[in-house]
C-alpha cells in the first residue's frame, strides 16, 4: 500500500536513515502537523518499515525495520 501523499517519499528516507521514528521527528524535519504526520507513519507501518508504538523510559517512538 503506497500512500499517495507527496511527501511519502521523503519520510521514507527520515526512516531509512534514523533508528527510531517518532510523530515528532516527522512533524518537526517535514514541517506538518500531526493528522498528515499520522497518515504518513500508518502508511509506513502498513508498508513493513516502520513497527507499531513502543514506549521507552516514557518517550514514544516506532522501531525502524531493517530491510522494510
Amino acid at each position: 500500500m503506497e500512500s499517495q501523499d507527496e511527501l511519502y517519499g521523503q519520510a521514507v528516507w527520515l526512516a531509512e536513515t534514523e533508528e527510531h521514528l517518532s510523530m515528532t521527528t516527522l512533524q518537526r524535519l517535514l514541517l506538518i502537523g500531526y493528522n498528515r504526520a499520522s497518515r504518513l507513519m500508518d502508511s509506513m507501518i502498513a508498508n513493513g518499515l516502520v513497527e507499531r508504538y513502543e514506549k521507552e523510559n516514557g518517550i514514544g517512538y516506532r522501531r525502524v525495520m531493517p530491510n522494510g
